[in-house]
């Protein structure tokens, strides 16, 4: 007589199971990671938007006005700030604005602009001198 083997092993019914619990978790957990990720680069760019606005604030001491101050050819050769390659997912630019709220006649808009095959691809963000800041389409202050 024959001794009975037992097998060892997981049916295939078992595996398929495991793989669609898998597939389940991964649905869910996926559009959390996604939002994490975007929410780490906008910081980012904040950060770097936030760096801008304090070499802005020294060349506008330096010049005497905002349309000078916020040439980026001026911050990068004045302070070494390089708006374009500061960061590799957004592409920085800075604008002098002369119409400003409260009758102000100078004051500026930073706007980072997500690079084209970046997880933050076409996305915007708008600071301004006197506070404003829109990400997206999200109004954060007014």
């Amino acid at each position: 007589m024959k001794p009975i083997r037992s097998q060892a092993g997981y049916t295939l019914m078992e595996l398929m199971i495991v793989a669609a619990v898998m597939a389940v978790l991964v649905m869910a957990a996926y559009p959390a990671y996604v939002g994490y990720v975007t929410r780490a680069h906008d910081t980012e760019a904040i950060e770097e938007i936030t760096s801008l606005e304090v070499m802005i604030g020294r060349a506008v001491i330096d010049t005497g006005n905002y349309s000078t101050a916020t040439d980026n050819a001026s911050i990068l050769s004045i302070y070494g700030w390089s708006p374009a390659t500061a960061n590799g997912n957004f592409d920085y630019s800075v604008v002098a604005n002369s119409g400003c709220p409260g009758g102000s006649g100078s004051c500026y808009t930073i706007t980072a602009t997500g690079l084209e095959g970046t997880a933050v691809d076409g996305r915007k963000i708008v600071k301004t001198s006197w506070g404003s800041l829109k990400i997206g389409d999200k109004v954060i202050r007014q």
